[in-house]
């Protein structure tokens, strides 16, 4: 076992509260446990040496930290179905039992989930731990002598959830635990037409009843699976079962508890509560010329409450199931549907819009924002990620090391004034592209998307960037896909997005994305002449599948260093940054010249030679219909498409060099007559809004005359 004072330094360097607990037990000896709030530096008092077990206090104490404990072994095999991956932990003979959150609004401190039809510790199922309570952790002795271990490394940033969000996963998992202990063989079958049927009588969707039903079935290690997929059939009769099948067939109290837990019983109504309860979930929101209804679901694969739009007539069938709201009118009493009796109501709730804005708090705009995935701590240390964004993502560059952390800083501290710049990393694998991004976006939690295809979010259905502030394309574009290209610039600078999921009209909103680009190839974006959205650079490969490198700057973060990063990053002063100038790089010069046009090309090649198609005496000067000729050539040559005419062709080269003059020699015909060659170059490079080394002649040089090539007269 690890030194429990080592033990006990990490975690309150993470932000956790800890009380000593002794070896090999649960409860902590000192009265007043719950008010101890131990500094780094009264740690070597309680922590002496001594064998001792890690407590860590849960709830506010420890900024949201909650405990999901699963106590059976029928929670644990469910575990992966119902809850949001995050950390973990246990022992060797019940692994991965305790599930780590960060819950700010959780209103209670500890619930649990029990088997009605057990007694003892057999009876629990599960339990949610929050503030006044503890919890012993990693680097401690389970009283039967295990050790209390992470289930791999521990460092990875907790997964935050709302109470709403986590109480409803719990509750599932709960369901499906004890469900899966009284699938009972012989009854299975039953058990799952009567299930279906009060899901569905509860208002689920055959979909979500199956896959409900398909997990505990499957944990079972049921053989006739699909068999108890009954939701699509039991959906078509007039008569569907209910509770009183169920109590059939399982055991009452089970049968109440499952009620409880997925919402199954029929609930007398409270007009008051019934409001409170619509608004809570849905709002009136006009889409266009449309009025729709704003609705939250709960995402199974998400495993966190996503919004849609619905049309009234919809969303009235999904309650046709419910119990209809009496209203009284004309001496008589009238059932209505209960969305239609929301319909009606004055305090119905009504939203403005969607945005997902981190500085809006209006109460008549749905506001997609969750908060940061963790709370800023200027007593952490982020020291190797500033490292590393210094010696590797910017080279040892002090001015592009300044300006990516002026950049981060302002998408914390400014989120919805975007400089309309993209961050592009250019680099082999395992150079820690990934590392400085990922990192960074956890601070995000759920508004941060890492995409690896284009169709993910410069394709048409892009109904997951509502929820991003944060854009990670990983080897996901590439720059000769024109098609996308437009939509690409249009993320990094439009003031507002389009959204659009399958089988709904697409609507718009504020866009607030920020992006980064990352790609080894050497062409990773377009980019024009004066390109102005992407900063372009090249990261260093001195640590190159540096593993141990990458992990120690893992492990720094997840000590507390998240914390850090984000203090640092809302406190860094702006005052003088200006992010829509950045630094020229190499990197985004070859980014220039590989998205070059053919004429401009062109141009560039006999700049960097000094050599002008057509020039035989070296004069700068050449006949306008073998310039024209030599620029046909060099586009079949280049696989381009396009072969403009002789008018075209003029056009583009006096809009690269407006300078450019017609002369006419002597000998008759017209010729183009460019300036001296350094100032060509000086004017190109003024074009490209960078500065070019070009290399030896500083002057027009000969070029050799192709003998079957002559200029027409």
């Amino acid at each position: 076992m690890s030194n429990a004072l080592d033990v006990a330094t990490a975690y309150v360097r993470r932000g956790w509260c800890v009380v000593p607990v002794g070896f090999r037990e649960k409860r902590p000896h000192d009265t007043g446990w719950q008010t101890l709030r131990l500094t780094e530096a009264e740690l070597p008092t309680y922590f002496n040496g001594e064998l001792q077990n890690v407590g860590v206090l849960l709830g506010t104490a420890s900024h949201g930290l909650v405990d999901v404990d699963l106590d059976c072994g029928e929670a644990r095999s469910l575990a992966s179905e119902f809850l949001l991956n995050t950390v973990q932990f246990g022992r060797a003979s019940a692994p991965r039992s305790h599930w780590l959150y960060t819950c700010a609004d959780l209103p209670g401190n500890r619930e649990t989930f029990t088997d009605p039809a057990a007694s003892g510790d057999e009876a629990m199922l599960l339990e949610l731990r929050g503030s006044g309570h503890h919890t012993v952790f990693p680097g401690s002795t389970h009283a039967e002598g295990e050790l209390i271990e992470w289930a791999g490394d521990g460092q990875q940033p907790l997964a935050a959830l709302t109470a709403r969000e986590l109480s409803s996963s719990l509750r599932r998992l709960a369901a499906a635990s004890l469900l899966l202990r009284h699938w009972a063989d012989g009854t299975r079958d039953e058990i799952a037409l009567a299930l279906a049927g009060c899901l569905l009588r509860a208002g689920w969707s055959t979909e979500d009843a199956d896959d409900f039903i398909g997990k505990v079935a499957s944990a079972a290690g049921d053989e006739e699976l699909r068999d108890r997929l009954k939701a699509q059939r039991v959906e078509k009769w007039e008569h569907k079962y209910g509770l009183p099948k169920l109590r059939e067939v399982l055991d009452p109290a089970v049968v109440e508890r499952l009620a409880d837990w997925l919402e199954l019983r029929p609930r007398e109504l409270n007009e008051e509560q019934l409001l409170a309860e619509l608004n809570s979930k849905y709002a009136t929101m006009w889409d266009g010329p449309k009025l729709r209804i704003l609705h939250e679901t709960y995402d199974p694969t998400l495993k966190y409450n996503v919004v849609g739009l619905v049309e009234r007539t919809h969303l009235k069938a999904f309650f046709e199931n419910r119990p209809p709201v009496p209203v009284i009118g004309d001496n008589k009493t009238k059932h209505v549907n209960q969305i239609d009796w929301w319909m009606r109501q004055p305090k119905r709730r009504e939203c403005k819009g969607i945005v997902l804005d981190p500085t809006r708090s209006d109460p008549d705009v749905y506001n997609l924002w969750a908060g940061w995935a963790f709370e800023p701590d200027p007593s952490g240390s982020c020291d190797l990620y500033l490292a590393h964004v210094h010696d590797n993502i910017a080279n040892g560059d002090e001015k592009i090391a300044a300006y990516l952390l002026d950049w981060m800083a302002d998408a914390v501290q400014h989120p919805t004034d975007r400089p309309g710049v993209a961050v592009v990393l250019r680099g082999g694998q395992g150079t820690g592209k990934g590392v400085y991004v990922r990192s960074f976006g956890e601070l995000y939690g759920r508004h941060f998307a890492h995409v690896q295809s284009s169709e993910h979010f410069l394709g048409r259905f892009n109904k997951h960037l509502q929820h991003s502030l944060l854009l990670f394309a990983d080897e996901a574009v590439w720059a000769g896909d024109k098609r996308a290209e437009g939509k690409l610039k249009g993320l990094i600078t439009e003031p507002e997005v389009m959204i659009e999921a399958k089988f709904v009209d697409a609507r718009r909103m504020p866009n607030n994305l920020r992006v980064f680009v990352a790609s080894n190839h050497e062409w990773v974006v377009p980019a024009g002449l004066d390109e102005r959205r992407m900063f372009v650079l090249d990261v260093g490969d001195k640590r190159q599948q540096d593993a141990g490198y990458f992990a120690a700057i893992r492990e720094q973060l997840a000590a507390g260093g998240y914390g850090k990063l984000l203090h640092l990053l809302q406190t860094r002063d702006l005052s003088a940054a200006n992010l829509r100038k950045f630094p020229p790089t190499p990197a985004l010069l070859e980014q220039k010249i590989a998205s070059m046009d053919g004429e401009a090309r062109f141009l560039f090649d006999a700049l960097k030679s000094g050599v002008l198609p057509g020039d035989y005496n070296g004069h700068g000067r050449s006949a306008k219909a073998v310039l024209h000729k030599r620029y046909l050539s060099f586009a079949k040559d280049s696989g381009l498409k396009f072969r403009p005419s002789k008018e075209q062709f003029a056009i583009a080269l006096k809009r690269l060099v407006p300078e450019l003059r017609t002369h006419k020699p002597h000998s008759g015909g017209r010729e183009w007559e460019f300036p001296a060659l350094a100032g060509v170059r000086e004017r190109f490079a003024v074009l490209l809004r960078q500065p070019v080394v070009w290399e030896e002649p500083q002057e027009w040089q000969r070029d050799d005359p192709p003998w079957a090539e002559q200029p027409e007269m």
